[in-house]
């Protein structure tokens, strides 16, 4: 039983803690590239060379997390299709299932289903949060370029910021399917979409 328990709390972890390390790996990114130009050795500036060789280290980096990206998603995008559009309905009938019973007669019961209904959602929420927190890091991607100290460096390191903003204009989103973007936006929608039958079924109960 111990056994079991803890290879399914991995299996549902894996999903959000895949996205959330990609995430990180953009944060470190855009951290060091808003240092290049800011920050020298002995209080002078970083010498032009060395700014654009930090440069194309950071993209070379870039290039690496995005094929991680896309083959995280490879991966996780049908598991994670299926999850979210049984995860909605198993959210709906654990929801009316507690309406037939009582709390106070039934409270070993009732706390069982209400545990297994935040489990549910719990499990839903890593994914889309740490999805979400991909779309957001790999965009500050682009901004932290602006807060580098490029003005103040080369024509041939401006040319390779140039180079790297086009190739940034499309954003990463991983998607699950291919139908729908794997974000807080998915959450909300497997939360309404569990709300939304839960009353249909409610109303034909009545």
């Amino acid at each position: 039983m111990g056994l079991s328990c803890t290879t399914n709390a991995a299996a549902d972890l894996m999903n959000g803690y895949m996205f959330c390390q990609i995430a990180i790996f953009f944060r470190m990114i855009s951290k060091r590239i808003e240092n290049i130009g800011h920050s020298g050795y002995n209080g002078k500036e970083l010498p032009n060379g060395e700014a654009c060789r930090k440069l194309l280290g950071c993209i070379r980096m870039h290039q690496f997390v995005t094929r991680l990206a896309n083959d995280a998603q490879d991966i996780l995008t049908w598991p994670i299709f299926v999850q979210f559009n049984t995860g909605g309905i198993v959210l709906c009938f654990t929801a009316f299932q507690m309406t037939l019973l009582s709390p106070i007669a039934d409270t070993g019961t009732f706390f069982l289903y209400f545990l297994f209904m935040v489990c549910m959602l719990f499990e839903n929420s890593l994914p889309c949060y740490y999805g979400n927190e991909v779309i957001v890091e790999s965009g500050q991607v682009l901004t932290s370029l602006y807060f580098s100290n490029w003005p103040a460096l080369s024509m041939e390191y401006k040319k390779h910021v140039f180079h790297f903003m086009e190739g940034l204009k499309k954003p990463i989103t991983p998607k699950a399917g291919g139908y729908f973007t794997i974000g807080l936006v998915a959450l909300a929608s497997i939360i309404r979409g569990a709300y939304s039958l839960f009353a249909l079924i409610i109303n034909l109960e009545n």
